[in-house]
């Protein structure tokens, strides 16, 4: 092998070690668990229910929701940036989300991406 050629052997395993550590740093891997009260701080989660309150915050434009899940759980979920979705969800719609179980001010809520809801949404209308 020429020496161009190694260095750019080298460069290019060097470059997908470099993808594959941040895959496994960065992304969620492996399932989601269905949330529950003893999910941690922390814990990937998944929930279903039916949205009882929607509302968007006073500033930055974050949308604030409440689900009842199947267990007549009151289920606390905060979209950052989310503002703009909520015109697309209504009340008494049932959705499915996933998100990372977070804490604000004492309470507990599932923190997740607004593409996440809107995909899930979707789907779980069509049900």
């Amino acid at each position: 092998m020429q020496s161009e050629e190694k260095i750019a052997t080298i460069l290019l395993v060097m470059a997908s070690l470099s993808l594959a550590v941040a895959y496994l740093t960065f992304l969620p891997h492996g399932e989601y668990q269905e949330y529950s009260d003893s999910a941690e701080i922390g814990d990937w989660v998944q929930a279903e229910g039916i949205i009882t309150e929607a509302r968007t915050t006073a500033t930055g434009g974050h949308l604030i929701l409440y689900i009842q899940d199947g267990e007549g759980r009151r289920i606390k979920v905060f979209v950052p940036e989310g503002a703009e979705m909520r015109s697309s969800l209504n009340l008494g719609e049932r959705i499915v989300l996933r998100g990372r179980v977070s804490e604000y001010r004492g309470e507990r809520e599932i923190v997740v991406d607004s593409e996440e809801i809107l995909m899930r949404s979707i789907e779980a209308s069509k049900k």
